[in-house]
């Protein structure tokens, strides 16, 4: 199974805490607007970027945990939760 990922450097270096409307902006521009798993950064930052991204583009945004792995081959939408 192929899975494509979009890294922080294939994106030009933006940053979530310098620069969280031009990744909001970016990612208006993407078709479909998948879900987004963010991996790296400030928690504060981390937490106002996926709660955007939910209130503008209504995107599924989870923040895993250190060491969580994450099942790919199910949406994010129907991920369980870690009460499950």
């Amino acid at each position: 199974m192929r899975h494509s990922f979009v890294s922080q450097s294939a994106i030009g270096g933006l940053s979530a805490h310098a620069d969280q409307d031009g990744l909001a902006d970016w990612y208006g521009q993407i078709a479909g607007h998948p879900p987004v798993a963010l991996v790296h950064g400030e928690p504060t930052a981390m937490t106002a970027l996926a709660e955007r991204l939910q209130r503008d583009y209504q995107t599924p945004v989870i923040q895993p945990i250190f060491g969580e792995c994450l099942d790919l081959t199910h949406p994010i939408s129907q991920r369980p939760t870690h009460e499950d």
